[in-house]
């Protein structure tokens, strides 16, 4: 039985109580609020940074040359996937001549920029919450403030400016991939119609303002992904372990933000008129 130091010091009655546990509401609402705080000082840095042109530069240049490809690549193959499905249910109703009806239609509308969400998240968001969540750990983030260059431009700002950069040259890889991953799927593999019916129908529901649109919607995923990347990078506290646990959370977060963009943009472009010239 454990016996009682009476020298012991008897505890300060005003010593700080631990700060009670938020529940799962509770904290979400606070990393929400912590979150748009951070969108905000994200917008007012990236405003300051011509000065770090050069970091710009490399950073974009980084990004293009990574994962413009990859872009393209993945789009091929959901334009495969889109034909493969479009093909035959539109044979099977006697209307397989129209199958640009549904590459132009779906393309720039959704699955394009919902594919580019993806490579984005999967390969650019990663990588940076990866890269600022080891400078956090190695002090590297303190060790720039205390020279007097301010991390929100240096290390978000310039990152995010890159991003604006990179997204209009995917947008382009992405819309060449949907439209060249159906001509090749429905003209050479299935050799169901020929390359001018494709592509007649194609560009006769598709608009010029549809491809704006789409690079909207990129825009708005990229920005809205980066800032969560960089949020979730610059929170990392601890050892190499919560490196992989801050890039853990910023994927999950960034899937269910691409998709909650990508449909409040298709809403918001198309859910008054759908803008598909049949029927007069």
């Amino acid at each position: 039985m454990a016996v009682q130091d009476v020298n012991a010091p008897a505890p300060e009655s005003g010593a700080p109580e631990p700060a009670p546990k938020l529940g799962r509401f509770a904290s979400a609402t606070k990393a929400t609020g912590e979150w748009t705080e951070f969108f905000g000082r994200t917008v007012i840095g990236t405003a300051g940074t011509l000065r770090y042109f050069s970091e710009i530069l490399r950073q974009a240049a980084i990004m293009i040359r990574g994962t413009s490809v990859l872009v393209l690549v993945m789009n091929i193959f959901l334009g495969m996937s889109v034909a493969n499905f479009g093909f035959f249910f539109l044979r099977s109703i006697g209307a397989g001549d129209f199958m640009g009806l549904l590459s132009g239609y779906v393309g720039p509308r959704q699955t394009g920029p919902t594919m580019f969400g993806y490579v984005f998240v999967a390969k650019i968001c990663c990588g940076i919450t990866a890269e600022l969540g080891a400078m956090k750990i190695q002090q590297e983030v303190d060790a720039l403030e205390s020279t007097g260059v301010d991390a929100m431009r240096y290390v978000v700002g310039t990152r995010m400016a890159a991003v604006l950069i990179f997204t209009p040259i995917a947008c382009a890889m992405a819309l060449i991939g949907q439209i060249g991953g159906v001509y090749i799927d429905t003209v050479h593999i299935l050799d169901g119609i020929s390359a001018s019916t494709l592509l007649s129908v194609n560009w006769s529901v598709q608009t010029l303002n549809d491809q704006l649109y789409s690079l909207i919607t990129m825009f708005a995923i990229a920005i809205t992904t980066t800032t969560t990347a960089c949020f979730f990078g610059l929170r990392t506290v601890g050892g190499p372990a919560a490196v992989g646990q801050s890039v853990a959370r910023g994927v999950f977060a960034n899937l269910v933000i691409l998709h909650v963009v990508s449909a409040f943009c298709a809403i918001l472009f198309y859910g008054g008129d759908i803008k598909l010239p049949i029927g007069g």
